[in-house]
């Protein structure tokens, strides 16, 4: 379990984006069919896009994260 934590707290930045980009792919992938008769659960859907987004953003600001220079350099 220790090895798990310092792999965690090494790599938290990429793997929390990561996770968040597959929760919401998967949400989308298995609401598809309902996401298009439901117009609440398309806003369910951007309610957690934007919570998301709010989330990883403050996290990255308390832990000080910084983005890699090739991605800056880039975008």
């Amino acid at each position: 379990m220790k090895k798990v934590v310092e792999f965690w707290k090494v790599n938290e930045q990429s793997l929390t984006f990561l996770l968040i980009v597959l929760y919401l792919n998967s949400f989308w992938i298995y609401f598809y069919e309902e996401m298009a008769k439901n117009d609440w659960l398309t806003g369910l859907f951007t309610v957690q896009f934007f919570g998301l987004c709010t989330f990883l953003g403050l996290r990255s600001r308390k832990k000080g994260w910084k983005l890699p220079k090739n991605v800056k350099e880039t975008h």
